[in-house]
């Protein structure tokens, strides 16, 4: 069994991840790591998965994610952090829901923002824009994440040690360990 951590870019999919893996002494992949290695290899240049997004748009940046999450199929007793859009194709759902425990990392809409509109802006959101488009995206996302069978970690008042013990009693749970 997988733990297969979700929810919005910057709710710290990767930071717990890390933090869980280690805990855990088991292996960690980061989705968006696999995509840029992946358009590495076929591209011959190393981007960040917002510049691949930029560059080559988002039904072709899907296809690559997707591409990464099936080459998992096979990965066993792993924590694995998944990019924020990746869960939004049913098909890839239905891939990551065979794959393991689901883990949404709920984090409050504010700080997300915050998070999303400080620094470099996700590919995703509108630069001449980016409280509205931030908005769209939130209202459009938030649904589909809660609608995925998971377990929520919800963050609000928790230390960074509190949810990666949390997370961390789900394997323990599932593993009887």
């Amino acid at each position: 069994m997988n733990l297969i951590l979700f929810g919005f870019k910057r709710c710290g999919k990767t930071f717990f991840g890390k933090k869980v893996a280690t805990a855990l002494n088991r292996p960690f992949f980061d989705t968006d790591i696999l995509l840029e290695n992946l358009f590495e290899a076929s591209h011959g240049k190393k981007l960040l998965t917002r510049d691949i997004f930029k560059q080559v748009g988002p039904m072709t940046f899907r296809a690559l994610e997707a591409e990464v999450l099936n080459s998992l199929q096979d990965v066993q007793s792993s924590i694995i952090a998944i990019g924020g859009g990746a869960i939004l194709d049913p098909l890839n759902a239905d891939v990551l829901l065979k794959m393991g425990k689901m883990i949404y990392i709920d984090v409050p809409k504010a700080i997300i923002k915050e998070r999303m509109l400080s620094g470099e802006l996700p590919a995703y959101l509108n630069p001449n824009d980016p409280d509205g488009s931030f908005e769209v995206m939130y209202e459009e996302r938030k649904p589909l994440y809660e609608k995925i069978h998971a377990e929520r970690v919800e963050t609000d008042a928790k230390t960074p040690q509190q949810i990666v013990e949390k997370i961390c009693s789900y394997w323990e749970t599932k593993n009887g360990k």
